[in-house]
């Protein structure tokens, strides 16, 4: 998933370059910095873990934050 996504980035940032008739290098300095994820938001997941959750420490135990 992260090297698609490191694919992806790469691709439309050359290609935007390309539109204005200039080039653009992507490094992404992993060998510096530990590559995390992109966070993908998933309201199945969400509602199992929520459950899951209620499940394991009571309904009255837990509390959502949404921002």
């Amino acid at each position: 998933m992260l090297e698609y996504t490191d694919s992806l980035v790469t691709v439309v940032i050359e290609g935007q370059a390309v539109v204005h008739r200039c080039k653009a290098y992507v490094h992404f300095k992993e060998e510096d910095f530990t590559p995390y994820p992109s966070v993908v938001n998933d309201n199945d997941l969400h509602l199992h873990v929520k459950r899951v959750g209620q499940l394991l420490l009571g309904s009255d135990n837990g509390h959502e934050y949404l921002h």
